[in-house]
């Protein structure tokens, strides 16, 4: 029989060039690199690989900066940078598959072609959690057993909130836009652990307990991905948030917000990054509906606005690129 395994469904040619998932129905930019409609930036350049379990980051704090003018014969004093380092974690990822054997063995064509579709839907489900961390980190919408996300990263100097509040019900209808720096020095880096290990192990074949039933076995195939991710954010430049937006009404044809995500919020949020130019702007498809309902064309008779022509999700702002992401929810707590 031939075996289809993991490898041939991620068509894996290392971390630094990947062509990553081309058979998955996720859309998750930040860690492909590509997203559902093909916009993409390049993900090889926020890549770092390690031998050890942690990475150590310097990052540079705000100073005062003195003055480099002096009158002749004046001396000037020696001032160095304000740095904090800071440690970042790698974490453990792993996925077991496993099936009865009889599933491969009893019809080959049918059991190659399940594997392969296991492997897809273990591939999405891996992806997802990471995209997920991505952004959430620890917090309910992450997983506490796993590296911090760009939410705990993002400080209040760096984030603009859209002026959303939580709706009722189970879902607060709030979502988020993050602008991202990606490179291995001074701003947002994967970290990948044992210098980019990616385990994949053989497909074989194994006993293992019935758990319904004392004393009796399933004779199985079972196969394991495991490899070894973090996360380091170099710079309170490397990130800016807006917060805070009302996607409830993206979806409802005929009142769908004119205001909640605007270029205005858009502006500001890339200002706060003081001229450091993002390569990737991360939003949910919600968010774009609104960004691109606020720039759509109208005009006034008398007290009446009339909208005009379509509404265009964009693929950019400013020339920077726009991924739209899976792993951004609308059921994000309101920021304070």
């Amino acid at each position: 029989m031939a075996t289809v395994t993991w490898h041939d469904i991620l068509k894996f040619d290392g971390f630094g060039g990947k062509e990553i998932a081309s058979e998955v129905n996720i859309s998750c930019p930040e860690f492909t690199g590509v997203d559902r409609w093909g916009t993409s930036f390049n993900i090889g350049g926020a890549q770092s690989t390690i031998d050890q379990d942690y990475f150590e980051g310097l990052i540079r704090k705000e100073s005062t900066p003195s003055s480099p003018f002096r009158w002749t014969n004046e001396g000037v004093g020696m001032d160095v940078g304000v740095y904090e380092r800071t440690l970042f974690k790698l974490f453990n990822v792993t996925k077991y598959f496993w099936c009865d054997a009889s599933l491969i063995d009893r019809d080959r064509a049918r059991g190659t072609a399940f594997l392969k579709n296991e492997g897809r839907r273990i591939l999405e489900e891996t992806i997802v959690s990471l995209g997920r961390q991505f952004f959430y980190g620890g917090t309910a919408a992450g997983d506490e057993k796993g590296f911090q996300g760009l939410a705990s990263f993002v400080d209040a100097a760096h984030t603009v909130k859209a002026g959303g509040s939580a709706g009722s019900g189970s879902a607060t209808g709030l979502t988020s836009v993050y602008f991202v720096r990606f490179n291995p020095f001074d701003a947002v880096s994967w970290l990948f652990g044992r210098d980019g290990y990616f385990g994949l192990s053989d497909l074989v074949k194994a006993d293992i307990a019935d758990a319904n039933n004392a004393g009796k076995y399933i004779p199985v195939y079972r196969q394991r991905l495991e490899f070894y991710p973090g996360l380091a954010f170099q710079s309170q430049y490397a990130a800016a948030r807006i917060a805070n937006i009302d996607a409830s009404s993206a979806f409802t044809p005929g009142s769908i917000s004119k205001t909640a995500l605007t270029d205005e919020h858009m502006l500001v949020a890339l200002s706060t990054l003081k001229g450091a130019r993002p390569d990737a702007i991360f939003m949910p498809y919600a968010a774009g509906i609104l960004l691109g309902a606020s720039r759509q064309p109208s005009i006034t008779v008398g007290n009446n606005t009339i909208a005009g022509g379509q509404i265009a999700v964009p693929k950019e702002y400013n020339g920077i690129p726009i991924l739209y992401t899976d792993s951004l929810t609308a059921n994000e707590d309101a920021v304070a």
